[in-house]
């Protein structure tokens, strides 16, 4: 009986003991999940924690800016672009001058109780893209922005000359020139990198629905506002096209046509000084320049042979104060060696009178404003 009694008791205390044991065991187990858990939330490990660590990371702030816009209301485009809130700007009331639409801007700080500026200079116009590739490799394209364009080979830190080549203009492009340049350098050099990302990010051309280049009746406008010339010309017996170029940062009235011999082309290249008029003849005596009539009015004129293409300048006096430039080219029955026979032999007054004729239907089309 004592055997059997001391038996019981040994057996409840063995399942006594095991109980004990798995209890620890849980214990122990909750402690490493637990402490698991604590270094997972600190270190960000985890994926519920990944989780709530992304949701909750605060956002890059964004720049304080503000905006900027130039429109060049007779070529019907829109230039926009941002810079930083800095206190200090002053930005002068946008400029048209003919078909050049230009602004500055200035950002005024001080330096050592010194007052002093950063300058903006902003310029809209159209341009061609001739040589623009080439231009592009021998200086730096511009960063940060979508659309073509290159830095002009600043030497300073902070001259930072700006082209941008934006949208199609005819044949060429609509031109931002943004040039942001501060002479003593002194500028915070991160707040001047700042202020020059922040416009070349932002910059952005918009062609306009209106302009000033047609009349109501679809005649072609001069940009100085001078003529007007129909959009067909007759030259010759032939209806020629006419149409707007782009020239040296300028549009220009164009035509390009067969005479049944060459292909000819004619532009008008704005106007010019009258003391150009006066000094015509004298300044081209090499080439044999000539007093002539032209759309019936007087002008003076010079031929040249441009490796195998006829080409003629020509400056026409419309008034006391308006001369107005033109070139001529002529292109195909005649290469190089038969020009410069006929340009210096007893033909010569043949290529002039051809040339002259050409213009003259051009410039008789044109009406003075």
């Amino acid at each position: 009986m004592k055997k059997l009694a001391a038996f019981a008791l040994a057996m409840i205390m063995c399942l006594g003991m095991v109980s004990c044991g798995d209890i620890g065991s849980d214990k122990d187990g909750d402690d490493k999940k637990e402490t698991k858990a604590t270094t997972a939330a600190k270190s960000g490990e985890g994926g519920d924690n990944d989780a709530e660590t992304e949701a909750t990371e605060p956002e890059e702030p964004k720049a304080d800016v503000e905006s900027v816009e130039l429109t060049n209301s007779l070529l019907g485009m829109k230039l926009t672009f941002d810079v930083p809130k800095f206190e200090g700007w002053e930005i002068s009331e946008p400029e048209q001058d003919e078909d050049h639409a230009s602004m500055d801007m200035k950002y005024y700080y001080e330096v050592d109780g010194s007052k002093t500026w950063c300058s903006i200079d902003v310029y809209l116009v159209a341009d061609n893209t001739n040589g623009l590739d080439w231009f592009i490799e021998q200086n730096e394209p511009i960063p940060n922005t979508e659309y073509t364009g290159y830095i002009n080979g600043h030497s300073r830190a902070q001259d930072c000359p700006m082209f941008f080549y934006t949208e199609d203009y005819f044949d060429g492009k609509a031109r931002a020139d943004v040039s942001v340049r501060n002479i003593n350098e002194n500028m915070d050099p991160d707040k001047y990198a700042e202020l020059v990302e922040t416009i070349q990010k932002s910059v952005k051309v918009e062609i306009l629905d209106t302009n000033g280049l047609y009349d109501a009746d679809g005649n072609l406008l001069t940009v100085d506002g001078a003529f007007s010339i129909p959009p067909s010309v007759n030259i010759g017996g032939t209806d020629a096209e006419v149409v707007f170029k782009t020239y040296n940062r300028t549009l220009h009235a164009r035509t390009d046509f067969n005479d049944g011999e060459d292909d000819i082309s004619i532009h008008e290249a704005g106007n010019v000084d009258g003391d150009l008029f006066e000094s015509f003849i004298e300044k081209h005596t090499d080439d044999k320049a000539y007093d002539c009539e032209v759309g019936g009015y007087p002008a003076r004129g010079r031929l040249w042979n441009d490796f195998g293409t006829l080409t003629a300048e020509y400056i026409v006096q419309f008034d006391d104060e308006t001369f107005y430039e033109f070139y001529v080219t002529s292109k195909g029955s005649l290469d190089l060696a038969a020009i410069n026979e006929m340009m210096n032999g007893a033909e010569r007054g043949d290529l002039e009178k051809k040339m002259n004729g050409h213009l003259n239907d051009f410039v008789a089309a044109m009406k003075k404003l």
